[in-house]
């Protein structure tokens, strides 16, 4: 995709593709670095930047880090969603749960199910679901 830079974990740097020069570099960084972000700047998705430079805010939304991070807290601390917790601290348990983050949704998608998702049904009582069913959900 022209225009669009993916970097490892520490690097921020914009460098044109296919020697386009877009009018501005979009900088994506992986869902590590998100983390990363939010453990150095006090970034809380959704809720405070922190101290988080207004240059790193700009990639941090182009990013998508909102949500990449689920994914990233799922396989750092053994998220099951809507079934464990694993060893997810509970600060980091608060911004899982955020409704505008929905880390349930947005940590693992389902290949059998073009463009869905699966997850396991929530903890709650629900006459038609169980804890442990695994349900293929579309967007």
């Amino acid at each position: 995709m022209a225009g669009f830079v993916y970097l490892a974990m520490s690097t921020v740097l914009a460098v044109p593709l296919l020697g386009v020069a877009p009018a501005r570099a979009e900088v994506i960084v992986n869902a590590g670095q998100c983390f990363e972000w939010m453990e150095q700047y006090s970034l809380t998705p959704y809720r405070s930047w922190g101290s988080t430079p207004a240059d790193v805010q700009r990639v941090w939304d182009a990013s998508d880090c909102n949500h990449k991070i689920c994914r990233y807290m799922r396989n750092r601390f053994g998220v099951v969603p809507y079934h464990s917790w694993g060893s997810l601290p509970s600060h980091l348990q608060q911004v899982w749960d955020n409704p505008q983050v929905d880390c349930n949704h947005h940590s693992e998608s389902c290949p059998a199910v073009k463009g869905g998702r699966s997850v396991f049904a929530p903890h709650v009582a629900s006459p038609n679901l169980s804890v442990g069913n695994l349900i293929a959900m579309h967007p």
